[in-house]
């Protein structure tokens, strides 16, 4: 999802939940969630630099993209390498909206490991150099959207609606890294980052049929909001696949 294109340095309308204190929240209590640790060779999540911009789209593109006929198709390949520029291109939009606190590019990166005063760099299976050790990554934004703002006000028991709200979209992390509690550490800098922002929730999209990620969104407090036809979008629709929009408080 892309950063919204409002060009002011403020939000306009106030975060979800200022209206109401948490104890009216259709008396839901916060509940001690035993969560994955990040692995002790990886560095907690921290902000994405301009230098870091090419790895966190390499890593995105190579999560994302579902190849056609085969990794080893002509077709294929040269359809990565749009995909990868198209990622690249459509990431450093965003990054605009950085300056303006609506926009925060994550990632969890390896502990520096230092040879003859030099960092070194790490080839990974699959012939990818990764410079920086990019690991894992995510995007936290401001998002406007009137159908989530209603439904949002249901489930924080509002009385009245709130069409912008933080969310957290495209985490993805490195298959020779998983299950090493970066999808996780990615979640606990974004919602440190959505707080900063002045809100107190977190929303998210994740596939109904993403057991897993539905799972583990449960496991660090997550709850399911909507799972609603109209969350689809046209790739979707083709896929036969449906999105359910989870929140959390902070």
């Amino acid at each position: 999802s892309s950063s919204s294109s409002s060009s002011s340095n403020e939000r306009t309308a106030p975060a979800f939940g200022e209206t109401r204190g948490r104890e009216n929240q259709k008396g839901r209590t916060p509940r001690r969630r035993t969560t994955p640790t990040l692995d002790s060779s990886l560095s907690k999540a921290t902000r994405v630099t301009t230098r870091q911009m090419k790895e966190m789209s390499t890593l995105q593109a190579k999560c994302f993209f579902t190849p056609i006929l085969g990794p080893n198709s002509p077709l294929d390949q040269l359809s990565m390498l749009l995909f990868q520029g198209d990622v690249y291109d459509t990431l450093m939009e965003k990054f605009k909206y950085v300056e303006q606190d609506r926009f925060a590019p994550l990632a969890v990166t390896r502990k520096n490991r230092m040879r003859n005063g030099e960092t070194t760099t790490e080839t990974r299976k699959d012939g990818s150099i990764s410079d920086t050790g990019i690991v894992g990554v995510a995007e936290v934004s401001i998002q406007r959207d009137v159908l989530i703002g209603r439904s949002i006000m249901k489930f924080k028991d509002l009385e009245e609606a709130n069409s912008e709200y933080a969310y957290v979209s495209c985490m993805c992390v490195d298959e020779e890294y998983r299950k090493m509690g970066v999808a996780t550490d990615l979640l606990r800098e974004s919602e440190i980052v959505a707080k900063k922002w002045g809100f107190d929730l977190l929303c998210l999209h994740c596939y109904e049929d993403n057991i897993p990620g539905i799972s583990l969104y449960k496991q660090v407090g997550y709850e399911e909001v909507l799972t609603d036809m109209s969350l689809k979008s046209p790739l979707d629709i083709l896929l036969r696949k449906r999105k359910v929009l989870m929140c959390k408080d902070l």
